[in-house]
């Protein structure tokens, strides 16, 4: 439960819970992509750059998740504030 006097389970619950909000948040991206289609306003690159950006933290949490999980004793993971 605890490594290095912190509450794994907590850990990976606050990683799950931050992972299934930029699911969230990736969702409402491509929903504003997808609506503004049907007024005829183009996409920008910022746009699907913050799309896939958002894809690839989704991906990064869910493996720490799931590493926190196994009870690696070294997960292969950092957290990186951007």
């Amino acid at each position: 439960m605890c490594q290095s006097g912190v509450n794994t389970a907590q850990l990976t619950t606050m990683v799950k819970m931050a992972d299934d909000s930029i699911g969230l948040t990736r969702n409402w991206v491509h929903e504003i992509e997808h609506l503004a289609g049907h007024v005829d306003l183009k996409s920008t690159p910022a746009l699907s750059d913050a799309y896939r950006k958002l894809g690839e933290a989704k991906r990064l949490l869910a493996q720490a998740a799931d590493e926190l999980e196994s009870g690696v004793e070294a997960p292969g993971f950092e957290v990186e504030l951007v």
